[in-house]
């Protein structure tokens, strides 16, 4: 403050500065998308929790030759940045839909390392605009997947 402050004024705006200071919320850490491939987002607080690669290999995987074929063509192209669909995949609770996806998502890491995978609630849909706009403008491809809608 300058010379024709009131006397007190500088301590009061001290205090009421770090009063707010402890009032806002804290911004979210830095994801460290390095750490892993496979990550959780968690909305309270909002964070990215790394988490173990998916150690079941794509070949066992069988009957679903065809669902895989597509699945890992589909997400070839989205790698590389070619023209590529987001995926539905439906079918009776248990039937192995996010092992597929997984394991042909740690396929494709192989060849392409910027993948990355993020799994989000179905309570948690709201947040995927956020979502997006918070991943948009990074070097990794990111592959969202919200499992039993």
């Amino acid at each position: 403050m300058n010379d024709t402050s009131p006397p007190g004024l500088t301590p009061l705006l001290h205090r009421i500065a770090d009063a707010l200071e402890r009032l806002a919320p804290k911004a979210a850490p830095t994801p460290d998308f390095g750490a892993a491939r496979l990550f959780r987002f968690e909305l309270h607080p909002e964070r990215f929790v790394a988490a173990p690669d998916y150690a079941l290999p794509v070949d066992l995987l069988v009957g679903v030759e065809r669902q895989k074929e597509r699945f890992a063509e589909n997400l070839r192209r989205f790698a590389e940045g070619l023209p590529a669909n987001n995926a539905l995949l439906w079918g009776v609770r248990g039937t192995g839909k996010s092992s597929m996806v997984k394991a042909v998502f740690m396929a494709a890491c192989a060849e392409h390392p910027t993948l990355r995978l993020i799994e989000l609630d179905r309570d948690q849909l709201a947040a995927l605009h956020g979502l997006f706009h918070g991943l948009r403008g990074r070097a990794e491809k990111f592959v969202v997947l919200s499992d039993d809608l």
